[in-house]
């Protein structure tokens, strides 16, 4: 089973967030995805997703600022631990030819992005800032603009 790591690296109010979009697999070309990518055999998710943040935001984050908050994945051959993290957006750049990207966090609806994360951005985001409109409520939302069944 192959196994990854996706981030949401959120400002502090959780309305803007940065996104890489993807050149690669082919099905993800062109779309926009959460940071991250495989974990290495015997590495922790912690400091996978340190390393993957650290190559392809150029970012530094210590394991601590992670928080875990979905799984996504095909029992027997992948598993994705989906994680968040706040901190200063205007530190993020791209480091690799796939480019780092801050969008609102209300766009996500309208933009290329990869299809669970039209539900996975706005539930972090929800975690982050409870009193936000993405709290505990948020899947009504998703659920009006069509984007959840």
């Amino acid at each position: 089973m192959i196994t990854y790591v996706c981030g949401f690296y959120f400002n502090e109010d959780a309305t803007e967030v940065a996104l890489i979009r993807k050149n690669r697999p082919e099905w993800q070309a062109g779309k926009l995805n959460g940071i991250g990518g495989k974990v290495i055999k015997g590495e922790a998710i912690w400091y996978s997703m340190m390393r993957e943040f650290r190559e392809e935001a150029g970012v530094y984050t210590d394991h601590t600022k992670w928080t875990w908050f979905s799984n996504e994945g095909i029992p027997d051959e992948w598993l994705c631990y989906c994680v968040y993290a706040t901190g200063d957006l205007s530190k993020v750049k791209t480091m690799t030819d796939e480019e780092i990207e801050i969008h609102k966090v209300d766009d996500i609806f309208t933009l290329p992005v990869i299809e669970n994360l039209k539900t996975l951005i706005p539930f972090a985001a929800g975690q982050i800032d409870p009193y936000s409109k993405y709290n505990e409520d948020w899947a009504e939302e998703l659920k009006e603009r069509g984007e959840l069944v």
